[in-house]
């Protein structure tokens, strides 16, 4: 197999050309979930990390949720994820928040109240 995109983007980063962040982020939408996946439990300085985080709730922005309004004490209908407002993009407490919407609007919730 070629390395020739891989050695020509590792050339990128070092002549400036491209951040490591940008990098990442696009190798990050790009990636397959199962090539993300191999990546994490192949390198062990990324396996240990995975190993110490506990992820609250597992969701991605696009995903369909339902949130349970606490003022009606009911689920409220179904919304799309339209942003995980912490720093890794992560859902890692109930009191992370995260913007939903759906045709009519859009706010930021708690993720202890989407289910």
């Amino acid at each position: 197999m070629s390395r020739e995109f891989t050695n020509k983007l590792h050339d990128m980063v070092a002549e400036d050309r491209i951040s490591e962040g940008q990098l990442l982020a696009c190798c990050l939408i790009w990636m397959s979930e199962q090539n993300v996946e191999d990546m994490c439990n192949n390198m062990p300085e990324l396996a240990e990390l995975f190993e110490e985080e506990e992820i609250y709730l597992d969701i991605v922005e696009g995903d369909e949720v339902y949130w349970n309004d606490p003022d009606e004490g009911a689920c409220s209908g179904k919304y799309i994820v339209i942003s995980i407002d912490t720093d890794g993009g992560r859902v890692l407490s109930g009191d992370d928040m995260v913007t939903i919407g759906n045709s009519l609007e859009d706010f930021a919730v708690p993720a202890s109240e989407i289910e």
